[in-house]
């Protein structure tokens, strides 16, 4: 049984690192923003999608939405940037972004969780912090 499990353990890993170097996979993509996750009410906040040169299409997920924002890329840039102007409270979102190159799409990012602070008073709302 030893031999079984360890064997099977390299199998994995051997697999793993052959994918991750065939032609046709691509690298996950990374997301970030700036200036930073967490943003006061009403400032703008950048969101920032990265992937590997030759990027075709990035494409912006939002939590809530399937399809947020598409960009095609004219250039040879590795970044998207999806500009939020005003930080809302439909902004505090979870995000994550793919990426279309040649033939395929990239899987998804890691998940960013965008939080916008300060007070909102809308109709019929205590507000939040």
């Amino acid at each position: 049984i030893y031999f079984h499990s360890t064997s099977l353990l390299l199998l994995t890993l051997t697999l793993r690192a052959r994918s991750a170097s065939l032609p046709g996979v691509l690298p996950r993509p990374s997301i970030w923003a700036e200036p930073g996750p967490v943003i006061p009410r009403g400032q703008p906040v950048t969101i920032v999608c990265q992937g590997p040169a030759g990027v075709e299409i990035f494409h912006l997920e939002k939590e809530g939405r399937r399809s947020y924002q598409c960009v095609r890329n004219p250039l040879p840039e590795t970044q998207a940037r999806f500009l939020i102007p005003t930080a809302s409270e439909d902004a505090a979102r979870l995000y994550r972004h793919i990426y279309y190159k040649g033939v395929s799409w990239s899987e998804h990012s890691q998940q960013l969780h965008l939080e916008v602070t300060g007070r909102w008073q809308g109709p019929g709302s205590s507000g939040w912090t």
